[in-house]
């Protein structure tokens, strides 16, 4: 049986396309528009999300691509297939772990998947951890990140009481839809690949709490971080 391939998709939205050594991808349009207006971006088609080029091809950026499994493998396989060498995502994430705090900022270190994806991908591990030497470059540019493991939700998470308890006990701290399944494709591919979340909700008390008030916080956050990891692209992109 033929299974279409990232090559085929890209070739239908645009085939000519040739992205920067290093792409951030944004998982929200509101926090890029706060940024947005800094730099000389160049829209381009592409098959998820929005894509833009800054002028001097400097660095990439997509925006708003989907979350969960399938966007998230995807995507990975179409940058891997258009010779990208770095990614780095920023987004936002809940907290399991109820001793953190909502608008804190984490460098994932180490991700899990909730579902076994071995008969996919050989390089499937339970636990995949990020690119080493490109959080390390980050940690350079910002050292006052905090570390922590994540795990990556199917779907929007609902997450138990029992399944939270479970997480915790493999000191997992972290949930969001998309780290583990970009990461396992980025490692097939060897592309370096680091992802850095915001808290914008967190499990107490057997609910999630979360205010608007508080995403705010978190995208203005995220916003200087990124401004930050751009201003220093040249150190990011060492060792190409």
């Amino acid at each position: 049986m033929n299974y279409i391939k990232a090559k085929d998709i890209l070739n239908i939205a645009n085939k000519n396309l040739k992205a920067p050594s290093i792409v951030y991808i944004l998982f929200s349009r509101k926090f890029f528009l706060k940024i947005k207006y800094k730099f000389k971006l160049k829209e381009h088609k592409f098959t998820r999300g929005r894509l833009y080029i800054e002028k001097n091809y400097h660095f990439a950026v997509i925006v708003n691509p989907g979350v969960g499994l399938s966007s998230s493998l995807m995507l990975a396989e179409e940058l891997s297939e258009m010779g990208v060498k770095k990614v780095i995502a920023i987004g936002i994430a809940g907290a399991i772990n109820a001793e953190l705090k909502i608008t804190d900022i984490f460098l994932i270190k180490s991700v899990f998947s909730p579902i076994s994806l071995s008969q996919i991908y050989k390089n499937y591990k339970p636990e995949l951890f990020l690119s080493k030497k490109l959080n390390k470059r980050i940690l350079k540019i910002i050292p006052n990140l905090k570390q922590a493991k994540s795990i990556s939700a199917l779907t929007i998470y609902e997450e138990k009481d029992s399944l939270i308890s479970g997480f915790l006990k493999k000191d997992i701290s972290l949930i969001e839809m998309e780290a583990f399944y970009l990461a396992i494709v980025f490692d097939k591919n060897k592309v370096e690949f680091s992802e850095i979340v915001g808290i914008v909700d967190i499990s107490k008390d057997k609910q999630w709490i979360f205010n608007t008030t508080n995403k705010e916080k978190v995208y203005k956050k995220l916003a200087d971080i990124f401004l930050k990891l751009v201003q220093s692209n040249r150190a990011l992109k060492k060792g190409n």
